[in-house]
């Protein structure tokens, strides 16, 4: 008799080898990006562990009740042991917005095309969706970008700075206010 769970994890593991065949044509970064995200998914599921054993806290930095300060909320969960796998997880949990009375800094249908580390930068490109719904004002567009720059470089160990791009470009602004052309550092100002 086959139990369920052996189902899911068959059917893990053959989505991880087609992803490793159709990667084969993509630059290294690039696949690896891909193969990463797929083990944060399938991990997700349960099928195959990617995890560590010890449960840890992440805090994300969401939007306070007026979007004008960033406020931590801890998340307890196992994170994966690959350094882009943990990256992307933290993105995807800023993506699906806070889960207590905090507000989402990032549009829901933001996603991230790529993620990878670039020495002690982390690189992260989103497609076009999280400026084209994007609420804009300076403000709410600083919020967003130290959002994610602050739940990436103090969650992950050697990472200090983080670059933003949008459709594997180097971007003027996100909405026309905060020039995205440096890499920021953490900006504990903005925390409350």
């Amino acid at each position: 008799m086959e139990l369920p769970g052996h189902r899911i994890r068959v059917l893990a593991v053959m989505v991880l080898a087609a992803l490793t065949v159709c990667s084969f044509g993509l630059p290294a970064a690039a696949a690896q990006s891909v193969l990463s995200a797929a083990e944060t998914d399938v991990a997700a599921v349960g099928a195959v562990s990617v995890q560590t054993s010890a449960e840890e806290t992440v805090h994300l930095y969401f939007a306070d009740r007026q979007s004008r300060f960033l406020r931590a909320e801890g998340r307890v969960f196992a994170p994966p042991a690959d350094s882009l796998a943990f990256g992307r997880a933290i993105l995807n949990m800023l993506i699906r917005g806070p889960l207590g009375d905090l507000e989402r800094t990032l549009p829901a249908h933001t996603v991230v095309r790529a993620f990878f580390i670039d020495g002690s930068t982390a690189v992260v490109d989103f497609t076009d969706t999280i400026r084209e719904q994007h609420p804009g004002g300076c403000r709410t567009e600083m919020v967003t970008v130290f959002s994610i720059v602050n739940s990436l470089v103090l969650n992950m160990d050697g990472i200090d700075s983080v670059r933003i791009l949008i459709d594997g470009r180097e971007p003027d602004t996100l909405a026309g206010h905060i020039d995205l052309h440096p890499a920021y550092a953490a900006d504990m100002l903005l925390v409350r």
